[in-house]
């Protein structure tokens, strides 16, 4: 397989826990997306596939939650319970964004806190030398982007067997 992007205190860690085949058709799809719109970075791509394959449910109820923690692990100093959580949000942003259709109030906090939330992440992995650092700030620069490359992604290739707005379980 592919390397791995995501860090911890112990240098780098596994992917988010996902069924191999499941992630060998998402790096798939994803090759073929980033080579259609021509965009992408090979090493987003391993990341975005092992988000993919992991996520079980596509929503946005769960971004509140997520802020709160980030903003409760920021004021208790925990840097690396930040990390994880600041990526999760700009994670559960990249998802409701590029694979739902979310109201058009969600979509515009979500665009607002989704590349704020990888740069955070970015910073605070930069300072403790993550090597996810560099994937994070990439993520939060071309956001868009890669919202684009994954509503294609939905649309070419996924849109029968998603579950369309009503029917998207709040994760």
């Amino acid at each position: 397989m592919t390397m791995d992007v995501m860090s911890s205190s112990s240098g780098v860690q596994a992917r988010p826990p996902c069924d191999p085949a499941t992630y060998r058709r998402y790096d798939w799809l994803l090759r073929r997306t980033f080579h259609d719109l021509a965009v992408g970075r090979s090493t987003v791509r391993p990341y975005l596939a092992a988000l993919l394959a992991s996520a079980r449910h596509v929503g946005h109820s769960a971004f509140p939650t997520v802020m709160r923690a980030a903003d409760a692990a920021r004021s208790a100093g925990d840097s690396e319970v930040e990390i994880r959580l600041r990526r999760r949000l700009g994670d559960v942003a990249l998802l409701v964004l590029g694979l739902t259709e979310p109201e058009k109030d969600v979509a515009e906090l979500l665009f607002l806190e989704g590349p704020r939330a990888y740069r955070d992440a970015a910073f605070l992995g930069a300072r403790l030398g993550r090597p996810s650092a560099a994937v994070m700030h990439h993520l939060a620069g071309n956001f868009g982007t890669y919202v684009s490359a994954l509503r294609h992604l939905r649309t070419k290739f996924l849109d029968a067997s998603l579950p369309r707005k009503a029917d998207v379980a709040e994760s």
